[in-house]
């Protein structure tokens, strides 16, 4: 398996994007964890792999705030993905209707 460096070098010879993985990254909610895998998102992506940045939509416009000083050209493959909360009661309510008909 070929290493990241040989992976960009490989891109820029050839000029060509293709991918055969694709980063997720999700950030845990807590003070600290935002910025550490920023800089992971910018260094792989400096290697153009695709990388989904996926978090709140708070976090991810830290995130986007945190990279205001950097060139976008330095990381076009970084996207960032707003989740969608889930409210606490609809997960007990799914889990109820499913616990309902394995009892059946």
């Amino acid at each position: 398996m070929a290493d990241l460096f040989d992976l960009k070098k490989h891109n820029q010879m050839n000029n060509e994007e293709t991918y055969q993985v694709a980063i997720v990254i999700v950030p845990y909610l807590e003070q600290g964890h935002l910025n550490p895998l920023l800089n992971l998102s910018r260094i792989l992506s400096s290697y153009k792999l695709p990388v989904f940045f996926l978090g709140t939509s708070t976090s991810n416009r830290q995130a986007k705030f945190r990279l205001s000083g950097w060139d976008i050209l330095d990381f076009p493959t970084i996207r960032f993905h707003d989740l969608v909360p889930v409210p606490p009661d609809s997960c007990s309510s799914v889990s109820a209707a499913v616990m309902e008909k394995i009892g059946s």
